[in-house]
């Protein structure tokens, strides 16, 4: 982590313990134009769709409304990521239908049966702390449920139980990702040496003003914690998409140049160039005598 410059870190909000990166919407090389449609903050990345994010592309086509028509509704529904309890200082994740955590929302309809705002003003109600993190190792939301997880992801184990399609319930929680948010992208759950690599190739990438999609970035992450890797080099590249591919071999290359020099590069048979500042490799492979090419 010594190689990642702390503006970096700072640039995208990232806290050791939280493991999670923020990537700025004003950053140019972060961001992609903003969704057309009313109330929606997604971006959008792609020309086929028309200046929209995904889920809003998606949501047209399945309806009959005009282009035109279409981008002016306000796009309104579940609220993703953390939602807070309306009781001053609750720590702990509301419902967007009731606006209160479910323990503060049991305690308004059972045992007071007082109005929301009523409750809120009751002296005896009292703010609650956290709860323990979602048993998911790449999620960061609290575990609200009798299992311990978030509620999408119970709901995903919920699913996955009634299809019989977990068979190991410690490899899921190890695996599976964390839920998507624009712009967040989760580290958690990946061993030390792979957080570092993705920061100072990240760092790397940007100083060379590359454009980096979230939704890219979030499956590099969730490729390492599939695979289970410790390092970046030993990711099955086979089993990747065209995209994420290229992605993996970006960041590669950036930390198999971490420490080289032209000190370290003399001693081989072929020299990465860009120690010299140069493109490409020398290669002295082609030298059969090895006093000449010594």
């Amino acid at each position: 982590m010594g190689a990642v410059q702390p503006e970096f870190l700072q640039l995208l909000s990232w806290d050791p313990h939280v493991r999670v990166l923020l990537l700025p919407r004003s950053h140019p090389q972060f961001s992609g134009e903003d969704c057309l449609v009313a109330g929606c903050d997604k971006m959008s990345y792609f020309a086929h769709q028309k200046g929209m994010c995904t889920g809003c592309t998606e949501r047209w086509k399945k309806g009959d409304l005009p282009f035109d028509e279409f981008v002016t509704i306000r796009r309104s529904g579940r609220i993703v990521g953390f939602f807070p309890c309306q009781v001053a200082h609750c720590e702990r994740p509301g419902r967007r239908a009731t606006l209160l955590c479910s323990s503060h929302d049991y305690q308004r309809r059972k045992v007071y049966g007082l109005p929301l705002e009523d409750f809120l003003a009751h002296p005896e109600v009292q703010p609650l702390p956290a709860l323990a993190p979602c048993r998911v190792a790449a999620c960061d939301r609290q575990g609200e449920t009798g299992g311990g997880y978030c509620m999408p992801h119970a709901d995903q184990c919920r699913d996955l139980r009634q299809a019989g399609a977990l068979e190991d319930e410690d490899l899921w929680r190890l695996t599976t990702p964390a839920i998507a948010e624009s712009r967040k992208v989760s580290l958690r759950g990946l061993p030390d040496r792979v957080v570092a690599e993705i920061l100072f190739g990240l760092q790397e990438r940007i100083a060379q003003r590359l454009l980096h999609k979230d939704y890219l970035l979030r499956n590099l992450s969730t490729n390492a914690r599939l695979q289970q890797v410790t390092s970046l080099d030993e990711l099955d590249l086979d089993v990747l998409s065209r995209h994420d591919r290229t992605q993996v071999r970006g960041f590669l290359k950036h930390i198999r140049r971490f420490g080289l020099s032209p000190e370290t590069e003399r001693h081989k048979d072929v020299w990465d160039a860009s120690v010299f500042g140069l493109g490409g490799t020398f290669s002295f492979t082609g030298i059969t005598q090895p006093w000449l090419r010594e």
